[in-house]
């Protein structure tokens, strides 16, 4: 079974029971600070898995890497005010310059590996070719 997921836009949003919510935030603002948060960790693992490819290898994690790598600094869907992947990377690694490019963000993603092996190749889905 799947589900489909509304993508819509939301026009208001209320905190459950309100009457004795304590927040100081407004909920349309939480929301939309909540979207923001997750589409940030979607974007670092997206960023983070297409730094495991190997570079230019024939393989689908390639070719992926190589997509992923051709939007970055590109908004999502030309969206007024949408972040770039670069953008939503440094919100969430605020160490990196303004201006980092994909190989540095992928350096500092895998930073802390213990191992000196940065690239993996993923075996090809003999369905897929």
């Amino acid at each position: 079974m799947s589900t489909r997921i509304y993508q819509g836009r939301v026009l208001s949003a209320q905190y459950d029971n309100a009457s004795n919510c304590t927040f100081d935030t407004p909920a349309i603002d939480a929301l939309l600070e909540t979207f923001n948060l997750f589409q940030d960790a979607v974007n670092y693992h997206l960023v983070a898995l297409a730094g495991m490819a190997a570079p230019y290898d024939g393989t689908e994690m390639s070719a992926f890497s190589q997509q992923v790598k051709a939007i970055w600094r590109c908004p999502s869907r030309n969206k007024e005010g949408a972040a770039t992947l670069q953008q939503s990377i440094r919100r969430t690694l605020p160490n990196l310059p303004e201006n980092v490019d994909f190989e540095d963000a992928i350096q500092e993603i895998f930073s802390d590996l213990p191992t000196t092996k940065k690239s993996f190749t993923l075996h090809k889905n003999p369905l897929l070719s």
